[in-house]
Protein backbone atom coordinates (compact mmCIF):
# COMPACT_ATOMS: atom_id res chain seq x y z
CA UNK A 1 0.00 0.00 0.00
CA UNK A 2 2.92 2.43 0.57
CA UNK A 3 4.40 1.44 -2.88
CA UNK A 4 0.85 2.46 -4.29
CA UNK A 5 1.10 6.19 -2.41
CA UNK A 6 4.45 6.80 -3.90
CA UNK A 7 3.67 6.34 -7.59
CA UNK A 8 0.56 8.60 -7.07
CA UNK A 9 2.56 11.37 -5.66
CA UNK A 10 4.52 11.76 -8.55
CA UNK A 11 2.07 12.98 -11.28
CA UNK A 12 3.36 16.25 -10.83
CA UNK A 13 7.36 15.17 -11.68
CA UNK A 14 5.97 13.79 -15.00
CA UNK A 15 4.39 17.15 -16.24
CA UNK A 16 7.47 18.55 -14.49
CA UNK A 17 9.91 16.36 -16.81
CA UNK A 18 7.63 16.77 -20.25
CA UNK A 19 8.18 20.95 -19.86
CA UNK A 20 11.43 20.32 -19.63
CA UNK A 21 11.88 18.46 -22.16
CA UNK A 22 9.68 20.66 -23.88
CA UNK A 23 11.22 24.34 -23.11
CA UNK A 24 14.70 22.79 -24.27
CA UNK A 25 12.94 21.20 -27.82
CA UNK A 26 11.32 24.75 -28.36
CA UNK A 27 15.00 27.14 -27.59
CA UNK A 28 16.81 23.99 -29.71
CA UNK A 29 14.51 23.93 -32.62
CA UNK A 30 12.62 27.23 -33.19
CA UNK A 31 10.10 26.04 -35.56
CA UNK A 32 8.79 23.40 -33.17
CA UNK A 33 7.04 26.46 -30.82
CA UNK A 34 3.93 26.45 -32.37
CA UNK A 35 3.48 22.35 -32.42
CA UNK A 36 4.36 22.13 -28.53
CA UNK A 37 2.46 25.24 -27.72
CA UNK A 38 -0.52 23.94 -29.13
CA UNK A 39 -0.19 20.19 -27.33
CA UNK A 40 0.30 22.19 -23.98
CA UNK A 41 -2.92 24.09 -24.94
CA UNK A 42 -4.53 20.61 -25.44
CA UNK A 43 -3.03 18.87 -22.31
CA UNK A 44 -4.27 22.48 -20.38
CA UNK A 45 -7.82 21.99 -21.64
CA UNK A 46 -8.09 18.09 -20.69
CA UNK A 47 -6.93 19.00 -17.39
CA UNK A 48 -9.47 21.04 -16.74
CA UNK A 49 -11.68 18.66 -16.99
CA UNK A 50 -10.40 16.72 -13.82
CA UNK A 51 -12.88 17.49 -10.95
CA UNK A 52 -11.56 19.35 -8.50
CA UNK A 53 -7.65 19.93 -9.02
CA UNK A 54 -8.14 20.27 -12.40
CA UNK A 55 -8.78 24.21 -12.65
CA UNK A 56 -5.42 24.40 -10.95
CA UNK A 57 -2.86 21.48 -12.82
CA UNK A 58 -4.98 22.96 -16.24
CA UNK A 59 -4.18 26.63 -15.77
CA UNK A 60 -0.29 26.36 -15.87
CA UNK A 61 -0.11 24.30 -19.10
CA UNK A 62 -2.71 26.40 -21.29
CA UNK A 63 -1.03 29.38 -20.18
CA UNK A 64 2.30 27.70 -21.00
CA UNK A 65 0.73 26.28 -24.43
CA UNK A 66 -0.59 30.21 -25.34
CA UNK A 67 2.56 31.39 -24.59
CA UNK A 68 4.51 29.55 -27.05
CA UNK A 69 1.79 29.77 -29.93
CA UNK A 70 2.03 33.83 -29.17
CA UNK A 71 6.06 33.24 -29.63
CA UNK A 72 5.87 31.14 -32.19
CA UNK A 73 3.56 33.16 -34.26
CA UNK A 74 5.74 36.01 -33.57
CA UNK A 75 9.18 34.12 -34.67
CA UNK A 76 7.74 33.19 -37.70
CA UNK A 77 6.52 36.81 -39.17
CA UNK A 78 9.97 37.85 -37.91
CA UNK A 79 11.82 34.91 -39.82
CA UNK A 80 9.44 36.02 -42.88
CA UNK A 81 9.76 39.67 -42.60
CA UNK A 82 14.01 38.48 -42.82
CA UNK A 83 13.50 36.95 -45.90
CA UNK A 84 12.46 40.09 -47.38
CA UNK A 85 15.04 42.29 -46.58
CA UNK A 86 17.67 40.57 -47.45
CA UNK A 87 19.62 41.65 -50.63
CA UNK A 88 20.57 39.50 -53.50
CA UNK A 89 24.12 38.37 -54.20
CA UNK A 90 25.97 40.10 -57.04
CA UNK A 91 28.74 38.10 -58.18
CA UNK A 92 30.69 39.89 -60.50
CA UNK A 93 32.12 37.62 -63.98
CA UNK A 94 34.30 38.71 -66.68
CA UNK A 95 32.32 38.65 -69.88
CA UNK A 96 35.31 37.21 -71.93
CA UNK A 97 36.53 34.36 -70.06
CA UNK A 98 33.24 33.87 -67.35
CA UNK A 99 35.09 33.76 -64.26
CA UNK A 100 34.48 34.68 -61.04
CA UNK A 101 35.41 37.82 -60.10
CA UNK A 102 33.85 38.50 -56.87
CA UNK A 103 37.08 38.10 -54.87
CA UNK A 104 38.43 40.69 -56.38
CA UNK A 105 38.76 44.52 -55.21
CA UNK A 106 35.76 46.68 -57.77
CA UNK A 107 37.90 48.80 -59.30
CA UNK A 108 40.24 46.48 -61.58
CA UNK A 109 40.48 47.48 -64.98
CA UNK A 110 41.63 44.33 -66.35
CA UNK A 111 40.08 40.66 -65.47
CA UNK A 112 43.37 39.37 -63.62
CA UNK A 113 42.86 35.75 -65.38
CA UNK A 114 42.31 36.27 -69.41
CA UNK A 115 43.39 40.07 -69.25
CA UNK A 116 40.22 41.53 -70.67
CA UNK A 117 39.53 45.11 -69.70
CA UNK A 118 36.45 45.82 -67.71
CA UNK A 119 33.67 47.87 -68.12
Amino acid sequence: MDRLMAIQGVEWLILLIITIVAIYLVVKFPTLRLGIGVFFTIIGILLFLIPLIGPILGALPFAFGLALIVWGAVSLAHRKENKTLQQPVLTRICPKCGRNLSNFPGDIKNCPYCGNQLI
